[in-house]
């Protein structure tokens, strides 16, 4: 157990299964390098172009880290190894998320707005083919069931209190299922 200083704010973060974490540091459109073995960060790969880099996800097939950028709306691919940019997709406002799933070679980038983006990824870290699909305003995460391909995206109803600030309506909870047909 230990502590590593990451400097910025860190969101969220990936393995690589081979003893690297990368880290998105949301005030710095970058992403830490760490190795865990260590516990130090060896490297920072900056992301031009991104603003505020919240979800991050891998494909080891590919070495590429992608990472969406809530700010600039964008997703960026980024070589894991060497930290090049290998390419931008553009996306909705306020994503939160990205997930792979390295069978089916897709990738999701739920966005707070009410749209999924949905890109292929060639076996050597392509983007292409890329949709948008509307689900419920705040559908900003989501999780995958890796076996079926099916993406389920927790949701609420949401109104402004007299304060200003944003409160679920109570019993408004769902989760949108979203499957290939």
């Amino acid at each position: 157990m230990g502590t590593i200083a990451l400097g910025g704010e860190p969101e969220a973060g990936v393995s690589d299964g081979r003893g690297r974490a990368y880290i998105n540091i949301n005030d710095r459109a970058e992403i830490a390098v760490v190795d865990v073995k260590s516990r130090k960060t060896v490297a920072r790969y900056k992301m031009p172009g991104c603003k505020e880099p919240t979800g991050i996800d891998y494909d080891p097939q590919s070495s590429l880290l992608i990472s969406a950028c809530r700010g600039s709306k964008v997703a960026k691919l980024i070589d894991s190894v060497t930290g090049a940019d290998r390419g931008t997709v553009a996306i909705g406002a306020g994503a939160d998320g990205v997930i792979f799933d390295p069978v089916r070679r897709l990738v999701y980038v739920p966005c707070d707005e009410g749209a999924l983006t949905i890109f292929q990824l060639s076996s050597s870290g392509e983007a292409s083919a890329v949709q948008s699909v509307t689900t419920r305003h705040g559908a900003r995460t989501a999780t995958l069931d890796s076996t079926t391909g099916q993406l389920y995206l927790p949701t609420a109803e949401e109104r402004v209190d007299a304060a200003g600030k944003s409160q679920q309506v109570p019993g408004s909870f769902q989760v949108l299922i979203v499957a290939r047909r």
